[in-house]
């Protein structure tokens, strides 16, 4: 029983921190190259992270305010991006294979 919750925290935090940032490396490159590095971004050290103040309907805003800096986007929506990639990318191999019969 115990080693079963130790192997479901390390799976859990390793897969969070594999993913996450996979998700976020992914989204920041797909965001830089298409605006040019236009676009700031907020690092990924801020994902989840709770403004001072910040009201309960501005949780889900797409800007991160910081003093004496550009608004940024939010490291969630960085992530979003990266994910939204790897879903295109995984549908236009599976519209590209799906009736061709080949293997990988």
């Amino acid at each position: 029983m115990i080693g079963e919750f130790l192997l479901d925290l390390f799976l859990r935090v390793f897969l969070e921190l594999v993913l996450g940032s996979l998700a976020y490396g992914t989204g920041w490159l797909v965001l830089t190259l298409t605006t040019l590095g236009a676009l700031p971004l907020a690092p990924l050290g801020s994902l989840g992270e709770k403004q001072a103040g910040e009201k309960r309907w501005r949780r889900w805003a797409v800007w991160q305010l910081r003093p004496g800096k550009r608004k940024a986007l939010k490291a969630e929506w960085v992530c979003l991006a990266g994910v939204a990639t790897w879903i295109g990318i995984a549908a236009l191999l599976f519209a590209l294979f799906r009736d061709s019969g080949a293997a990988f």
